[in-house]
């Protein structure tokens, strides 16, 4: 396994995603789940062969059974016992891959055949919305010739405050959790990658144009963090101007937007 000291970020956010065949149940909004249950009660199906052979041993006892009809008989009522269960997963699957299309979740996986060490990538929506190849619970999908398994997701809100907490834990916020050795030769011009941020952002409707841009710089960097590794973030990078030099006009004109409404 790799060290805990070389795991680059997206791996790190590997880790702390959830596997696909949990995500349904664990990102189902709780307004779908019955009165009186808990996301917990529906983690794991109740369909399996142990639970079949219980339901067959009490069938069998009956003095006029049938072997063969006691065991048809026990499946099937094992399988209706994740009829619920199997509405609240569909629902969650819905759930998982709007937010997936709108920015609210990511997915990572690792590129097949797996190597000691290789890195997840992140993938793009629409590798997984409408992909007849994406297995939920065996966490595989092909895509253009390509195949991914262990593929895992995590909210966009709980990445950034991850990245946030670990460039906090790293002591000055300066540091990249990245392999500095895997670093592009060279510093892009930040701007392009600002006004991403922040019309990601502002697609998110995280953007609260009642206050002032000065106000929004933190998240833009925490969003920047969290997405390009290529840009140098800290709590003070990208500079105050050049944030506002990006997207103070962008701003402005949003801003004026939102207030006729």
């Amino acid at each position: 396994m790799v060290s805990k000291h070389t795991k680059s970020q997206v791996y790190r956010l590997w880790e702390n995603a959830t596997p696909t065949r949990n995500a349904p149940i664990t990102f189902l909004p709780a307004r779908f789940l019955p009165d009186g249950k808990r996301k917990s009660d529906y983690l794991v199906p109740q369909f399996g062969l142990l639970k079949i052979m219980q339901a067959f041993q009490d069938k069998v006892q009956e003095p006029d059974a049938n072997g063969f009809d006691a065991f048809s008989e026990a499946t099937c009522e094992t399988l209706a016992l994740d009829n619920e269960r199997n509405q609240l997963v569909e629902q969650g699957q819905s759930a998982s891959l709007h937010w997936l299309a709108n920015g609210k979740m990511r997915a990572f996986a690792f590129e097949k055949p797996r190597n000691l060490r290789d890195d997840p990538v992140e993938l793009e929506a629409a590798m997984l919305i409408q992909n007849e190849y994406f297995r939920w619970y065996e966490g595989t999908a092909k895509y253009q010739g390509l195949e991914f398994i262990e593929i895992r997701m995590i909210p966009e809100s709980q990445a950034i405050a991850l990245v946030a907490k670990w460039r906090a834990e790293a002591g000055t916020g300066a540091q990249m959790l990245t392999d500095p050795a895997a670093r592009p030769v060279g510093r892009p011009p930040v701007k392009p990658f600002i006004l991403e941020a922040f019309n990601a952002l502002h697609a998110q409707g995280t953007i609260d144009y009642s206050k002032s841009l000065t106000s929004h710089y933190p998240l833009i960097r925490q969003w920047l963090a969290a997405h390009c590794s290529s840009v140098e973030t800290s709590d003070k990078k990208p500079s105050d101007d050049s944030i506002r030099v990006a997207a103070g006009a962008i701003f402005k004109a949003e801003k004026a937007k939102a207030e006729k409404l």
